[in-house]
Formats: structure tokens, sequence, C-alpha cells
């Protein structure tokens, strides 16, 4: 999960980045794309286009809309083999396909999937490009003076970023340059724009003095300026919820030089993942002891299997019950690596399974 969320930041930031540095390119001069490109032969009658803007971003449209997609583009001096013509049987795919070599490319990153795709770029065309994976091998080609109006695009997710680790508090940029605001209390819709320093400044439609600030920091967290002036602290995904908690304080635990007093904390989250935390007292530090999995069978009886102490099950104690909930003993005995040290633990933790979980 760990790895996942860290992939999910690099393309994010891979793609942010990207985003920058083509409008930097294009301030540079450097050959842009801008206009409506079609199918040079439409065999299927279903309007599908691409719409390219000189800020280094598209919106595309296949077979009357029915796929769209929005991301950055960027023309690259690169080498790419690609299929000039089906040869004599008019057939893609097969032994006589002609092939040819472009110096250039166009490589589109997408909002929704960002992994770069790299079509031939080839005398002012898109050549040999697939479309949303139902038809390829096609050409895509500007119509000169072909009118456009941006406002009928489909919104594409750019980015959803969450509050206090709930799913349903969001903060969601679209492609179109809006957004929706669910992180407080009432839902917030308005515009946003990106500004020179790479920060966001997103603007209530329904009141243009409530102004917020969205800024990037390094490990792919972002900070939330709100109108009254505090900030909240955003993330690109969610991470697992706690929700069964056991515990265990004021218990001893143990090093070869001395015993300490420590409160034990284990987490057991809705992926079915476990974490064994201490909290020494005495130095207000805490630190991740053991960690595993769990199961829960026969409405209460938990077994975890932890990396260090193995395999514990749970005690549920019948005479706590009520019609919310059981009390469960953890008794967890390990010695753990903490601190560049053994760590002699042995506790009986103790907590309430709630019915509705």
């Amino acid at each position: 999960m760990m790895n996942t969320m860290r992939k999910s930041i690099s393309l994010l930031l891979t793609l942010l980045l990207t985003f920058s540095l083509v409008s930097v390119a294009t301030a540079e001069g450097k050959t842009v794309l801008e206009g409506v490109y079609d199918m040079e032969k439409n065999d299927f009658g279903m309007a599908t286009f691409y719409h390219f803007n000189a800020d280094g971003t598209y919106y595309a449209s296949f077979f009357m809309g029915a796929v769209t997609d929005a991301g950055t583009y960027e023309i690259k001096d690169e080498e790419l083999a690609y299929m000039a013509s089906a040869g004599a049987d008019e057939t893609a795919g097969t032994e006589d396909d002609v092939m040819a070599t472009a110096t250039q490319i166009v490589e589109l990153v997408s909002y929704v999937n960002p992994t770069p795709v790299k079509v031939a770029y080839v005398d002012g065309k898109l050549v040999d490009i697939s479309l949303a994976g139902m038809a390829n091998h096609r050409t895509m080609a500007l119509t000169e003076g072909k009118a456009y109006d941006a406002s009928t695009e489909t919104p594409i997710k750019v980015v959803n970023l969450y509050a206090d680790n709930l799913e349903g508090n969001t903060l969601t940029l679209y492609h179109d340059k809006s957004f929706v605001d669910y992180t407080g209390e009432m839902g917030i819709y308005g515009t946003w724009e990106k500004n020179e320093d790479g920060s966001y400044t997103l603007t209530d439609e329904d009141d243009e003095d409530n102004v917020f600030t969205l800024t990037w920091n390094e490990d792919g967290t972002a900070s939330y300026g709100l109108a009254d002036g505090e900030a909240k602290g955003l993330t690109t995904s969610i991470g697992p919820v706690a929700f069964n908690v056991f515990k265990a304080e004021d218990v001893q635990v143990a090093t070869a030089d001395t015993t300490m007093g420590a409160n034990l904390t284990l987490n057991c989250y809705d992926d079915g993942t476990c974490v064994l935390l201490v909290n020494i007292t005495a130095i207000g530090m805490e630190l991740e002891a053991d960690k595993g999995t769990y199961t829960v069978a026969d409405v209460f009886n938990y077994t975890f299997n932890f990396e260090t102490a193995g395999e514990i099950a749970g005690q549920p104690d019948w005479a706590s019950a009520t019609a919310s909930g059981i009390g469960v003993n953890v008794p967890y005995a390990a010695t753990v690596q903490a601190m560049g040290s053994d760590l002699v633990i042995d506790a009986q933790l103790a907590g309430t399974a709630s019915i509705a979980q």
C-alpha cells in the first residue's frame, strides 16, 4: 500500500511538473499545437477530435463524446517507429505493413492515467495514433479555422485531494479550471488559476471575496489556505482507517539495562492490517513495535498474525457484551526491536469490538 501511495504521488508530481515545463517551453518559443485535430479518414461517422491549447494542455472527445480525456502534451525531438500504411492488403497488423521512423513525437500525459503516451508527429500530423484503444492506426490532422467552444467540454478530474483521511472530504480540481470543495461543512464551487510560483488560487463562484490558496509540499501533500486564514492539510490518497483500537496503559517494558513505563496501542485497520505502537511515557516517544494482519471469525474471535510476536488469539469478554459491542483482550508478549535494542513487552491490551463493525 505504501509503495502504491508513493507511485501515485510520484505520478501526480510528474504530471504537475510536466505542466510547468510545458508552459515555460511555450514561452521560450518552442513548437506547440493549437486548434482542432480531426481524423483524416473517419470511417465510423462519429465526431472524434483532439483540441490542443497553446499552454500545453489538450482535451479529447472520441465517438461523439462516448469517451473523453484531457491532459498535457509536449512535442519532443525523439525517434519513434510507426505504421505509415497498411500495405497492399490494406489491413493493419499484417506482414506487408509499411513502417517508417518519425524524428519527432507528441507526448500525451492524461489526467486520467498519467502514463505518457508517445505518438509519431509527421508533417504536422499525429500519425498511427490509437483512439481510446478502439480505433487504431489513425491520423489526426489540423482542421484550419474550425470554430471551437471550450464550454462544451466535459470536466475531467485533474486531482482529488483528501482532508482528515476521509473519502468524502475532498477537494477536486477539474481541467476546465473549475473546482468542488467538500472539505468543510458546506460544499463550495468555483474556479481555479495556477500562479507563477506553482500555487493555486481558488475563488468561490458565489462570493468572489471568498478566496483560497492551494500549495504543494515536497512530500506530495498539500496545504489548503482557507478564507479565514486557517490552513488545512490535504493528501492525494487516504490510508487505512483504524476502526478497532486496543490499549494497555501504565505497563512496564524492559531493555537489557532498564525498565520503563509505557502505553501500548494496537490499531486494527479496515484493510485487515494492524500495528502495535509503544509510547515511552518518560520521554513521550511513540515507536512502532510490531505489525501484521488480523482476521475476525465467529463474530468476535480475533486472530492476530504479527511479524515478530507471531500468532496471538484475542479473548472475547462475553460478560461485558452490550447491544453495541463486546470487550476483547489481546495478550501480547514478544521481544521486539526498538530504539536500536531489544525491548521486552508482556502485557494485556483491552478494547471494545463494535457490533456495527
